[in-house]
C-alpha cells in the first residue's frame, strides 16, 4: 500500500511540474523579451546624441529629455522584468522576492515628465510592483499561479502596453528626428561637393547611405520589439482566462506559438543593436 502512495504521490509532483511547464516557459520568454527593451532605450539617448552631428553647434540639443526618457524605459521594463520573474519562479515551485522601493520608483518616473508616460501609466506600474512585493510576503505557492496571474493582469496589460507605447513614442520618432537630420545634412554636402570632389563625395556617400541603412534596421526592430512587448499582456489575459486548467494543451500551444513569435524579434534587435 505504501509503494502505491509514493507512486501516486510520484505521478502527482510529475503533472504539477508539466502544468506550469507553459507559465515558465511564457516567463523565460518575456524575460527575454524585456531584455531587448534596454539597448533600444540606451539608443533612445544616442540617437539624440548622434543627431547633433548634423547641426550647426549653435542648434545642438542638450538630450537630457532623453536621457530622462531612456533612464524611464528601463525602470518600466525592469518592473515587468521582476514580474515575470516572480511568475516564472512561482511556478517552478521557489519562493517570490522582491525588495523594490516602490514609492521611490513611481516618484522617480513622475518627477522625469516622459513624453508618453502620464500618471495613470505611471501607476499601473508602481501597482504592478507592490503586486510582486505583496505576493513576496505572502509568500505564494506554486498552486496559487492561477491566482496570482488572475490578480496582477490589469497591471500586467497595463504595463506591457505602456512600454510598447513607449519605444514607439520615443525611440522611432527619434529615429525618425535622427533620420530627417541625416537627409538634411546628405544634400547640403551634396550640393557642395558631388560634382566639384567625385572621389570623396563617393566615398562620403557610400559611409553615409550605410548609416542610414542601420537607423532604418534599427527603427524597424523597435517597432518589432513593441508590438511584441504588447503581445505579453494579450498572452497573459489569456493565461487569466484559462488559468483553471494552465495544463491544457491550447495553453501549451499558445506559449509555444508566442516563443515562435518572440525569437525572430529578439533577433532582429540583437542584430540592428
Amino acid at each position: 500500500m505504501r509503494n502505491v502512495c509514493l507512486a501516486v504521490l510520484v505521478i502527482l509532483l510529475q503533472t504539477s511540474c508539466t502544468s506550469m511547464e507553459a507559465v515558465q516557459q511564457y516567463a523565460v520568454s518575456v524575460q527575454a523579451t524585456v531584455g531587448e527593451v534596454r539597448p533600444v532605450a540606451g539608443d533612445f539617448y544616442a540617437s539624440c546624441l548622434r543627431a547633433n552631428q548634423y547641426k550647426p553647434f549653435d542648434f545642438r540639443k542638450e538630450c537630457t529629455t532623453e536621457q530622462k526618457a531612456s533612464q524611464a524605459i528601463v525602470k518600466v521594463a525592469n518592473v515587468l522584468n521582476d514580474y515575470s520573474s516572480a511568475l516564472g519562479t512561482l511556478a517552478s515551485d521557489g519562493l517570490v522576492q522582491y525588495n523594490e522601493d516602490v514609492s521611490s520608483l513611481t516618484k522617480e518616473l513622475k518627477g522625469e515628465n516622459v513624453k508618453g508616460l502620464n500618471d495613470e501609466k505611471i501607476d499601473a506600474v508602481g501597482s504592478l510592483a507592490n503586486f510582486i512585493a505583496t505576493a513576496a510576503t505572502k509568500v505564494y505557492q506554486q498552486k496559487q499561479v492561477g491566482k496570482f496571474i488572475k490578480e496582477s493582469h490589469n497591471s500586467v496589460a497595463k504595463v506591457s502596453d505602456s512600454l510598447a507605447d513607449l519605444l514607439e513614442t520615443n525611440y522611432v520618432t527619434a529615429i525618425d528626428l535622427e533620420l530627417l537630420a541625416w537627409e538634411f545634412s546628405y544634400l547640403e554636402v551634396e550640393a557642395l561637393s558631388r560634382d566639384s570632389n567625385r572621389v570623396a563625395w563617393e566615398s562620403y556617400a557610400q559611409t553615409q547611405w550605410e548609416l542610414k541603412a542601420s537607423l532604418d534596421e534599427k527603427k524597424n526592430a523597435a517597432a518589432a520589439l513593441a508590438q511584441t512587448v504588447k503581445q505579453i499582456g494579450v498572452i497573459h489575459e489569456k493565461l487569466k482566462n484559462d488559468a483553471s486548467s494552465l495544463d491544457a494543451k491550447e495553453v501549451q500551444a499558445l506559449v509555444k506559438n508566442f516563443i515562435r513569435e518572440v525569437k525572430p524579434v529578439i533577433k532582429e534587435v540583437q542584430t540592428a543593436f
